[in-house]
């Protein structure tokens, strides 16, 4: 083994970007350079990673390099980072995450045990505020460890098999990498002991920031390897516009005693409460505690009965304007 590279790819990390690099610096197994790619910054991050590597050029052996692109997104940026890695070992991080001392070498010292050539981490998504909370419940599962491209490494050569990130894809370029793996027979191994977490918020902190984050990563997610959420939003959301239709033009049915489903119209009120009542179940709590796997939520925030339902019909609306927005654009670019 030659050593490992880190990258992590970076957006206006002025607040947690040193804390990261800190955390590198004191690896049991030290990486032998970090490649900081710059995701179209507007703030000082760049200042601070140059001010850091000044500090601690001569107190520990590891090459910060900041790599400038201009890229925007983070797929883009991570293939960056690959294309310039000198090491035949990649190791994927993302800033304003912990990761304890032993994160490498425990990664490093799993992959020689099982020589296998993807092992990933686990992130326990947590939160801070209780709509943030309540959005990590609705997606990763509040308090739930999943397996993450960040925490990981992994032996260059996998990529030639698998290509790279998805370019331009704000998020879902890293779920499209594990499932090419799949594709490519490549058993990816998960580390347990390797966890990482959230320094602050992982989702939103407003209203706002969870409608507009939901719509650019739903956006993003258009013509990735076999994910068919869209399918579904999409089938879900052309009936309801062909119910609709049929209420206002096409009431009411004409009788006929052999389509019996007349009667639909006739308690159409009745039938679109009981299909809300519905909605609020599945989508406020059943979903929650099926990503989740737990009731941690309930029994920590019981504020969240309420909070739920309404975290979940934003992430909702912002998933179909996202969805019909990428479908456009590919649509239209193709």
């Amino acid at each position: 083994m030659d050593g490992i590279s880190v990258i992590i790819s970076y957006y206006n990390e002025s607040g947690t970007i040193e804390k990261t690099l800190d955390l590198l610096a004191a690896q049991t197994f030290r990486p032998k350079e970090v490649l900081l790619i710059n995701s179209s910054s507007t703030d000082n991050s760049s200042q601070v990673i140059r001010k850091w590597a000044d500090r601690n050029s001569t107190r520990n052996n590891m090459v910060v390099r900041n790599i400038n692109e201009g890229t925007n997104v983070p797929g883009s940026s991570m293939n960056v980072g690959i294309r310039n890695a000198s090491c035949d070992l990649l190791a994927f991080m993302d800033c304003g995450l912990y990761f304890n001392p032993h994160w490498l070498e425990s990664q490093m010292n799993y992959m020689l045990a099982h020589n296998s050539d993807v092992v990933l981490g686990l992130c326990l998504f947590g939160g801070t505020s209780l709509l943030d909370k309540s959005s990590i419940a609705q997606t990763s599962g509040y308090m739930r460890k999943r397996p993450t491209v960040p925490s990981s490494l992994v032996k260059k050569k996998v990529f030639e098999r698998t290509g790279l990130f998805q370019e331009n894809k704000r998020s879902g370029h890293d779920v499209d990498w594990v499932r090419k793996l799949k594709r490519e027979n490549i058993r990816k191994y998960v580390n347990e002991s390797v966890v990482i977490k959230y320094m602050e918020g992982n989702y939103g902190k407003s209203i706002k920031d969870i409608f507009l984050k939901t719509i650019r990563y739903a956006e993003s997610t258009i013509a990735l390897y076999k994910y068919y959420n869209h399918h579904i939003y999409g089938i879900f959301l052309t009936l309801s516009i062909l119910y609709i239709i049929k209420l206002v033009f096409f009431r009411p049915w004409p009788y006929n005693e052999y389509i019996p489903l007349y009667h639909i119209d006739k308690y159409w009120s009745e039938i679109i409460i009981l299909f809300i009542l519905f909605y609020v179940a599945l989508r406020g709590y059943i979903i929650p505690f099926l990503k989740s796997r737990n009731l941690n939520i309930f029994y920590e925030h019981p504020a969240s009965i309420i909070i739920l339902p309404i975290v979940g019909f934003i992430i909702d609306v912002g998933r179909i304007i996202g969805y019909v927005k990428g479908s456009f654009k590919y649509f239209t670019k193709s």
